[in-house]
């Protein structure tokens, strides 16, 4: 498998300065999370500095035309940067950008999505809300009326699977079409973490 990530860590390098995309599934937010969990598995302090040169890219290229979906957009980048605040591989006053996440993602009528897909549609922006509250920081722009209208329409539509913990979505990668750092390089890694957990937790 070591042999397989850094081929990919190699090719990503090469490829990722012409990848104009930010989001998670495909672009520089998915090969930023690459990075980061590489840099601990290799221990390479290098690939830790790539990583965060990508998260700033990752900030510097939102605006106001940028989706607010899980695949390709906010939702994702939202996620991602609470999952990398949430494990120590940043620090600092995340949210900065989650905040401006939640005010564009907001900005979209909640009541008038009708996707239920993670990438897409409504499953994905209520994970990223779900991981938003769960870590406890403040969020200012999710005010009660949009949770409520948020809640109600995944009620109405069926959406009543919020978890998005790494391992949901590693399992989720395996079954779609997705960039190669993630088949075969983010979802490794997280398997592998995942039985050393489980190994420790059997002793």
């Amino acid at each position: 498998m070591k042999n397989i990530i850094e081929d990919i860590a190699k090719r990503c390098l090469i490829e990722s300065g012409d990848n104009t995309d930010i989001g998670l599934i495909k672009g520089k937010t998915g090969l930023c999370l690459f990075y980061f969990l590489y840099s601990k598995y290799s221990n390479n302090a290098v690939l830790e500095d790539l990583a965060e040169e990508l998260l700033y890219e990752v900030t510097e290229g939102i605006s106001n035309e940028t989706p607010i979906w899980f695949g390709d957009g906010l939702a994702g980048i939202g996620w991602a940067v609470l999952y990398l605040y949430q494990h120590h591989y940043i620090d600092g006053d995340v949210n900065i950008i989650l905040n401006c996440c939640d005010r564009l993602i907001t900005q979209r009528d909640v009541r008038r999505i009708g996707n239920t897909s993670l990438e897409k549609g409504l499953r994905g922006i209520a994970a990223y809300v779900a991981a938003r509250f769960e870590l406890g920081l403040e969020h200012p722009m999710l005010d009660e009326q949009y949770i409520n209208e948020l809640l109600a329409r995944c009620k109405e539509m069926g959406v009543n699977n919020y978890d998005l913990s790494m391992e949901a979505l590693w399992k989720y990668m395996n079954q779609v079409e997705c960039a190669a750092f993630w088949k075969a390089g983010i979802c490794p890694m997280i398997e592998k973490q995942h039985e050393e957990k489980s190994f420790v937790s059997d002793r």
